[in-house]
């Protein structure tokens, strides 16, 4: 197994797929929306993302970097999304946060190949 950690703001290196992806609490939505194409076949996508909110809650003041409610599920649509909630949770700091959280599969070659045939 090998694991490669990158600065996301110089994008995702290359042009290899991956097993599993992890975005915790870095909002850039463009490269949000290119993940599920650089999944492998049934590769994962996790991600837990601020979310705007009007509660009062720790983390980014400035709105962009939140997501927007609805904005992460969107952004996974090409994927089985396994869970995904926004809510408000206690960080482990006693800090309430605003977070969308997702699990996601990128879909079997086979689902890929039955929608290009029909």
């Amino acid at each position: 197994m090998n694991w490669i950690e990158h600065d996301l703001d110089m994008g995702i290196p290359g042009a290899d797929r991956y097993d599993l992806i992890l975005m915790i609490r870095y909002v850039n939505s463009k490269l949000l929306e290119s993940l599920p194409e650089r999944l492998q076949p049934g590769g994962y996508l996790l991600c837990e993302e601020h979310l705007v909110t009007t509660a009062v809650v720790a983390g980014p003041e400035n709105p962009r970097f939140r997501m927007q409610p609805g904005e992460l599920e969107k952004a996974a649509s090409a994927t089985h999304i396994l869970f995904h909630e926004e809510a408000l949770h206690d960080d482990p700091d006693g800090n309430t946060v605003a977070l969308a959280r997702l699990v996601a599969q990128a879909k079997p070659l086979s689902d890929n190949k039955e929608k290009h045939h029909r």
